[in-house]
């Protein structure tokens, strides 16, 4: 789950497990650097949170709203837009059942993923264990493995 500050006043969370952030796919070629993006027409998810992050750091791209994944595959195949932005975690395995597609190196506004865990005195264990588990897998490499194995960003 996204660690954000609205969510952290209902919940408490872990120390972050995997770092995400804002992509773009295009079909390949076709987009190589942000730069690449300016005065196009770049689809998002209606009513998403993508929509401020690349409006924040690129007022100059035409943003086109989608209401599905699919929807955004048929634009981009028919030449409709040159990019979908959304989550990198999410695009990743999004190119990988669309391989005639890339993502962009590139992260927009990075967010750490975390466990939401209840708040109160009673639930300190609860999360001293969770953040220990956590450090372990980082320690040893899992989450790496993890990662890489989904092929993750």
């Amino acid at each position: 789950l996204t660690a954000t500050p609205s969510r952290a006043r209902l919940v408490d969370f872990s120390r972050p497990y995997y770092f995400d952030g804002t992509g773009f796919v295009g079909r390949q070629g076709t987009i190589q650097r942000l730069g690449d993006l300016v005065n196009r027409r770049v689809l998002v998810l209606e009513n998403s949170s993508t929509i401020a992050v690349v409006r924040h750091a690129l007022p100059q791209v035409e943003l086109v709203g989608v209401d599905s994944y699919q929807a955004a595959l048929a634009q981009l195949e028919a030449g409709q837009a040159v990019a979908f932005a959304a989550d990198q975690s999410l695009l990743a395995g999004w190119v990988q059942d669309n391989p005639s597609y890339q993502l962009l190196p590139t992260r927009l506004q990075v967010t750490g993923l975390a466990v939401a865990l209840p708040r109160g005195l009673q639930y300190v264990e609860l999360r001293r264990e969770v953040n220990a588990a956590i450090a372990r897998w980082q320690l040893s490499g899992w989450l790496t493995e993890r990662r890489e194995y989904w092929g993750l960003p």
